[in-house]
């Protein structure tokens, strides 16, 4: 007999598979897969299925120049380090409306 699921299980199986693999990059750039002239122009490209060396079927097609972009290491979003001057001022200037309107309702 099969093992049936219910939806929440389903969905938590399915996460848990989704942190699994998501861990297995390590913070790892992903490979590219096609070329700067591809990837430029939004379509699939079959550089990688390639010989090194040898051009995508696009890119010869139309004489492009075919190249791969180095690819740049994930980076963690947030708050950069010129933005947090900025949000405490910004903080600050909240907390001392907060305080006039208090004062003048009391």
């Amino acid at each position: 007999t099969r093992l049936r699921l219910i939806p929440t299980q389903a969905r938590d199986r399915c996460r848990a598979l989704q942190a699994l693999l998501n861990k297995k990059s390590g913070g790892m750039p992903t490979p590219l897969k096609s070329c700067v002239a591809c990837k430029a122009s939004k379509v699939k490209c079959d550089a990688l299925a390639m010989p090194p060396g040898q051009k995508c079927t696009r890119c010869a097609r139309l004489g492009l120049r075919c190249e791969q972009a180095k690819a740049s290491p994930r980076t963690k979003r947030g708050a950069s380090v010129g933005d947090v001057p900025q949000a405490r001022a910004n903080g600050e200037e909240v907390d001392a409306s907060i305080a006039y309107l208090k004062s003048i309702l009391s």
